[in-house]
């Protein structure tokens, strides 16, 4: 059975072409939307991820929770790295031990959560071997 694709204006709702073949098997009103709550960083890790993902058929709606968390992350990655730079990585205590400053302990702390994210959406190059797809994109992405 030859299925045809769809490929769906994000401003309209309508088809705008179809396709014989699954190039564009999944459609933008497939992704999960995009959390309200997030912040200016994450929204914009938020399109660049949906954007990659989409591109390879590798999300979906049932991916709104785990992406959602890894796009904070990454907010919180960017916003102790600015502060990581400005005040450094180590601080002195009142007694004068030094130890690492509270900006390193949270830029870590997030990427680390925002790593193991990463591997179950497939943004690493190991983890995106393991997604089995047709989607004649892959090729192009060198996947």
């Amino acid at each position: 059975m030859d299925k045809k694709a769809a490929v769906i204006s994000l401003d309209t709702g309508k088809t705008v072409s179809t396709s014989d073949n699954d190039s564009h098997k999944a459609v933008r009103g497939d992704l999960p939307p995009m959390p309200a709550w997030m912040g200016g960083d994450a929204k914009k890790h938020w399109e660049y991820i949906t954007d990659e993902l989409h591109k390879i058929g590798a999300l979906s709606r049932l991916d709104l929770g785990v992406l959602a968390n890894l796009c904070t992350y990454y907010e919180h990655m960017v916003a102790a790295k600015k502060a990581l730079d400005a005040d450094g990585m180590f601080q002195e205590t009142p007694n004068g031990y030094v130890q690492f400053s509270p900006q390193f302990v949270a830029y870590n702390q997030s990427s680390g959560a925002y790593d193991k994210l990463a591997i179950k959406l497939g943004l690493t190059a190991r983890s995106r071997k393991k997604i089995e797809s047709s989607d004649s994109n892959r090729k192009a992405l060198g996947l």
